[in-house]
């Protein structure tokens, strides 16, 4: 299971993506250090950067194939749900 998990972070994220008319899934990972989690992201070398809005904070990515991948602040979702 290592080495095919290893193999897996070897490859790079596909930057473009599929167009949300091919793959409208979305996978999202809440966090509760969304900073901390850009610095991780960037560190794979991967171009990312914090998406600052009202309702709270995301970091969007994509997969090896072209899979929408969200990271979102914990803070931010949580506060939108008490709203």
């Amino acid at each position: 299971m290592e080495v095919e998990l290893e193999k897996i972070n070897q490859q790079a994220a596909n930057p473009a993506g599929r167009a949300i008319s091919e793959s409208a899934t979305k996978i999202r990972f809440n966090v509760a250090d969304i900073d901390a989690a850009l610095r991780k992201v960037k560190a794979y070398g991967l171009k990312a950067e914090i998406i600052r809005s009202s309702w709270g904070s995301t970091i969007n990515i994509f997969d090896p194939d072209g899979n929408r991948v969200g990271i979102r602040d914990e803070i931010g979702f949580r506060d939108q749900n008490l709203a």
